[in-house]
């Protein structure tokens, strides 16, 4: 009697769950059906009748303005910002986790003041002005692929979280394999990159939804078209079409309807499509526990 009893608390304990899993994935996700709707619906219908999450007066126009107002570098400027994500995506988290590595050596001599200088910039910095002429008096990154990486090489936060996942590593793990003649960097490669894992997968995404969401670092440093991503042209698409819209004449909206609303959903969409093909194949790393059986008994 008492196990049906138990049998029946897990299920009903399991139901709860799935049941409170899926309503909050439904929250999730009703933004995201309203853009959709929204972008193959027409400006007329959306403005009359609001938000809806099935199209009413299904059209691709708005998708056909957006790909012919720029569809002659829609292609390069994904390329241009996956190449920045990707490789951004990468140097970043290279240079997070080894010195979020050093700074969890307890061995470090000055790992306390190297830390108190890291956090120091998060609370004060020398504002934009100091910092533009950093990126292009000094580092001269102007009209570069590189202004659109270096610039968030490192996120100090980031860094601190990373520090925070590596310390929880059991020590005795990393003394038995400096006795066995293991150096820092096939400790940090082979033993701390494959157990912090999870940790990375995560601050990995987050540094790569930073540099595919960008558009300011181009508006700043970027003169070259062939060089501007993704973001910043879609940026200056949707201020056109709005500029256009509010500067025409009542006259000239009766001929010509200029969408305005349904174009920031369907830029909405073309922008994080990529992101949510990506986001399932990392997901598993959040849950995944890599600890277990590193250290026996």
């Amino acid at each position: 009697m008492k196990r049906i009893k138990t049998a029946l608390a897990d299920r009903t304990f399991n139901w709860f769950a799935y049941g409170t899993v899926s309503m909050f994935m439904m929250v999730c996700l009703y933004p995201l059906l309203l853009m959709l709707s929204s972008s193959f619906s027409t400006e007329k219908e959306i403005i009359q009748t609001g938000y809806t999450l099935w199209p009413k007066g299904f059209t691709l126009d708005t998708y056909a303005y957006l790909f012919r107002s720029g569809g002659d570098w829609i292609l390069s400027s994904y390329l241009v910002t996956i190449f920045v994500t990707v490789v951004g995506t990468v140097c970043s988290m290279l240079i997070t986790a080894m010195l979020a590595y050093t700074l969890s050596s307890k061995k470090l001599k000055y790992r306390n003041k190297i830390s108190l200088y890291c956090y120091f910039t998060m609370l004060f910095n020398g504002g934009l002005v100091p910092w533009y002429i950093l990126i292009v008096n000094y580092y001269h990154l102007t009209n570069t692929i590189a202004a659109l990486i270096v610039p968030y090489l490192l996120n100090v936060f980031f860094l601190f979280v990373m520090r925070s996942y590596f310390d929880t590593i059991p020590e005795p793990l990393l003394e038995s394999a400096r006795m066995d003649g293991a150096t820092e960097l096939y400790i940090f490669a082979k033993i701390m990159i494959p157990i912090a894992l999870p940790g990375i997968a995560t601050i990995s995404l987050f540094y790569a939804i930073q540099y595919w969401n960008d558009w300011w670092l181009s508006l700043l440093f970027i003169r070259d078209d062939s060089l501007f991503p993704l973001q910043y042209r879609l940026y200056n698409l949707l201020s056109n079409t709005q500029a256009l819209a509010s500067n025409m004449s009542q006259h000239a909206a009766d001929k010509v309807a200029v969408p305005t609303v349904t174009v920031k959903a369907a830029i909405t969409m073309v922008t994080i499509g990529p992101i949510l093909l990506v986001f399932p194949f990392i997901q598993r790393f959040f849950v995944k526990g890599l600890m277990i059986g590193a250290v026996k008994g």
